[in-house]
């Protein structure tokens, strides 16, 4: 039997999460196991789920991505974190990776991957 790969999806915009998480729960390998709308439920699902990757968006409320991926390393050091980030937020990449991000994907770069890996 095959692993599949645990994900968890932290992003304040619900329809990009439902986009995401149908496109990454089409892939044999992968399996969305929650989704987080701010920081805080990202620290406390990361805690509960136990994702193998977690991808938070650096423009979360309440609680950063750079301060979520900080405590999520913190309380499972053995996790993955990949950002999600916008043009704008770019300054906030650095400090993402100094907590313990191993890299970043663009917002936009996913959304026009996703239209192009469904269309025939």
């Amino acid at each position: 039997m095959e692993t599949k790969i645990r994900i968890l999806i932290v992003d304040d915009n619900r329809r990009f999460r439902e986009a995401l998480r149908a496109f990454l729960d089409s892939r044999p390998s992968l399996l969305v196991v929650g989704e987080a709308s701010n920081g805080y439920e990202a620290v406390e699902q990361a805690r509960t789920l136990e994702p193998d990757l977690t991808i938070v968006n650096l423009d979360t409320p309440d609680l950063n991505g750079v301060e979520a991926t900080r405590e999520i390393r913190k309380t499972r050091p053995g996790s993955t974190v990949l950002v999600l980030t916008e043009p704008d937020s770019e300054s906030l990449l650095s400090q993402a990776i100094e907590a313990g991000a191993i890299g970043f994907l663009s917002k936009s770069e996913i959304r026009r991957l996703m239209v192009a890996l469904k269309e025939p």
